[in-house]
């Protein structure tokens, strides 16, 4: 018994030790292991391993728009997810009747406010635009208080990677 754990243990300690040479070594041409099976190493190398920044070069990032994209109402509780100095994101929410928002942090370390405009969705409803500037990596929320009409409040997450 202690004879074929031995084998065992220097079959598989020799396997490991070998993985340049059988990775240059076709897999048909791979010796036969102890119990008959062939060695799929070879096979493992003709298959590479897409690296991460190419496999991230043919992906859209999440919330990739058009620049010209329809303004779209920001829901409560809604989540950016944006990376730091290369995006702006826009917060809209409704102005109806007059009404108008105001954040309770305009400014933090990881964002700043650069602007606040008027605007209309594309069915004509009035809107108060926030635009915010990602300054570096981190978390933030933002809370939007309503004033004018009723009495009503909205926060926004910024997840800045």
């Amino acid at each position: 018994m202690r004879i074929v754990l031995l084998a065992a243990a220097s079959l598989a300690a020799f396997a490991c030790s070998k993985t340049s040479d059988t990775a240059s070594t076709p897999a048909s041409s791979t010796p036969a292991m102890a119990d008959g099976a062939q060695s799929n190493a070879g096979a493992a190398a003709a298959t590479p391993t897409p690296t991460a920044p190419s496999a991230m070069a043919n992906m859209p990032a999440a919330d990739a728009k058009p620049a010209d994209a329809p303004l779209a109402e920001t829901p409560d509780k809604f989540t950016f997810h944006v990376l730091p100095g290369t995006k702006e994101e826009k917060v809209v929410l409704p102005a109806k009747g007059g009404a108008s928002w105001t954040p309770d942090k305009p400014s933090s370390e990881f964002y700043t406010l650069k602007d606040t405009s008027p605007a209309k969705l594309a069915d004509g409803s009035d809107v108060q635009v926030f635009t915010f500037a990602m300054l570096k990596s981190g978390n933030a929320a933002v809370t939007f208080t309503k004033s004018g009409g009723a009495k009503d409040a909205r926060t926004v997450n910024f997840m800045i990677h």
